[in-house]
């Protein structure tokens, strides 16, 4: 009489458990993108590279974010370098690249970004990056 509700708790329980374990995930991402954000308006560009190319982002939009922040922070040490380095500008590119792939409707705030980076985000093209590999 009992053994039915057992049985189809089991199951239940492991779906409960690997949501919790998702939820966990989805919880250390946003931190370490919330931490990024910091790092990237405090002018600590290193520092959100870091956080973001350490973080496993497991959902499109925070990877999409991530990617946003990451591209956000190699612009500005592009910038600061005399926009001189082409690895950094690379780097910029391909994580707004990515950042458009996983959010295409991706939008900036105008307030948490400079009109320089808005400008070069904006001018990154999917379409013609994919027609250029």
């Amino acid at each position: 009489m009992f053994e039915a509700p057992i049985k189809y708790a089991r199951p239940r329980r492991r779906e409960a458990r690997q949501a919790l374990d998702d939820l966990v995930l989805l919880c250390e991402d946003a931190e370490r993108r919330l931490l990024a954000a910091e790092a990237v308006l405090d002018a600590r560009f290193v520092d959100a590279v870091d956080l973001i190319e350490g973080a496993s982002l497991h959902d499109s939009r925070s990877r999409s974010h991530g990617q946003l922040l990451r591209s956000a922070a190699y612009f500005n040490l592009y910038l600061l370098h005399g926009a001189t380095d082409p690895v950094k500008l690379q780097a910029a590119v391909e994580a707004a690249l990515r950042a458009k792939e996983d959010g295409p409707s991706l939008e900036l705030p105008e307030r948490s970004f400079s009109p320089r980076f808005i400008r070069f985000f904006e001018g990154i093209s999917l379409a013609s990056a994919l027609s250029g590999r």
